[in-house]
């Protein structure tokens, strides 16, 4: 009854408690993105995009790998005969000192792209060609293209040309081993096999982005100190068995320093994948680059050494040109190093193929 004694509205519904926002959530469906949506709305396909977004923006260590995968491979194979031609002292601080140029090249690259961009405001700069058609217009960026086209195709073939070498001498070890006599000839089988191992390595070869390669440099990278560490082992055993062999400090033939030079000039090459990896790297500051491009040259320098010494301190006087090529065809863990160097050259080819095919792109549309 109510005060004034009547028994009120009977049809008045009692109160109830304030609404929870699982029961407005049930009434009245939340937006997606609102915070009373409790599942995300892409649910498995959400986690999905954002891994590979991550994966796609470069962090310092993926770019390190890749920078380094570009620029050591097959060319590592050669410098211990560099170093014979030219005598340990003068192709060591040639050496050093290609190093250190290197390193001020990719330094003075970076500063030719902040001032394209600066003098031409909107532009954007991501290679050489880019800076090359600032700095000399429209025919200096086809010289330059055409400049890289050359030297990446070639670098290809030699890694193409290393590589069935490699396989080569792993199909005859494991011959030797089964002493099964093959009814053709090595170089068809190796190239047949070089064609299989390509196949699942191709994919990675499509990838209009660096980053994402960080997976396959890091193996290669991980595969190429593999085989330092073998030829390091080999070189020790040898000298705690023999007699020092005592590696010659000066070259024998002036010309000795050329041929150093050239092969020594070669090794630090990767400034052409550089801008683009400054392009997917997550805050790309001018600090971060910089730690980038040192520490990629001076851990390809150390690496660099550690396969010079042991090969020269192994075999010096009659090094060849490929320095697999000294050791013995049976020997069992240097199989294991020639395999490792192939799955090496292997995981190169992506990072090479990356810039040649963005290169061929843009002469197609000069």
């Amino acid at each position: 009854m109510d005060d004034r004694g009547g028994l009120g509205n009977i049809n008045e519904s009692p109160p109830l408690d304030a609404p929870t926002p699982r029961d407005v959530h049930m009434k009245f469906p939340a937006a997606e993105g609102s915070s009373l949506n409790t599942r995300p709305a892409t649910g498995g396909l959400g986690t999905l995009r954002s891994g590979w977004k991550r994966l796609m923006q470069g962090t310092i260590f993926s770019s390190v790998f890749t920078l380094l995968s570009t620029c050591i491979g097959a060319g590592t194979l050669s410098l211990p005969y560099a170093f014979q031609q030219g005598g340990l002292i003068p192709a060591s601080i040639i050496f050093f000192l290609i190093m250190v140029v290197s390193i001020t090249v990719g330094f003075q690259l970076f500063a030719a792209k902040r001032y394209c961009e600066q003098l031409n405001p909107g532009t954007q700069v991501w290679g050489y060609e880019d800076i090359a058609l600032v700095a000399f217009g429209p025919i200096g960026k086809i010289i330059v293209l055409l400049t890289l086209i050359v030297l990446l195709v070639l670098t290809l073939i030699a890694y193409m040309i290393f590589t069935r070498d490699q396989l080569d001498l792993i199909v005859q070890f494991a011959l030797t081993k089964t002493g099964h006599i093959p009814t053709c000839s090595p170089l068809m089988n190796c190239a047949v096999l070089v064609s299989m191992a390509f196949i699942p390595i191709f994919p990675v070869t499509l990838l209009r982005v660096l980053t994402p390669m960080q997976i396959t440099s890091t193996f290669g990278m991980m595969c190429i100190t593999y085989v330092g560490i073998t030829m390091f082992i080999k070189m020790v055993i040898y000298q705690s068995n023999r007699p020092v062999n005592r590696a010659s400090i000066a070259p024998e033939d002036p010309s000795g320093l050329l041929i150093t030079v050239s092969y020594c000039s070669l090794s630090f090459v990767c400034h052409f994948n550089l801008l683009p990896l400054q392009k997917e790297l997550h805050r790309p500051t001018k600090k971060r680059m910089s730690i980038i491009v040192v520490f990629s040259m001076l851990l390809a320098y150390t690496l660099y050494n550690l396969v010079i010494f042991s090969g020269v301190f192994r075999f010096f006087g009659d090094l060849q040109e490929d320095v697999m090529l000294n050791y013995p065809r049976t020997d069992v863990l240097m199989t294991t190093a020639r395999v490792a160097l192939f799955f090496t050259l292997l995981c190169s080819y992506p990072v090479l193929l990356h810039p040649t095919r963005g290169r061929h792109k843009q002469t197609r549309h000069l």
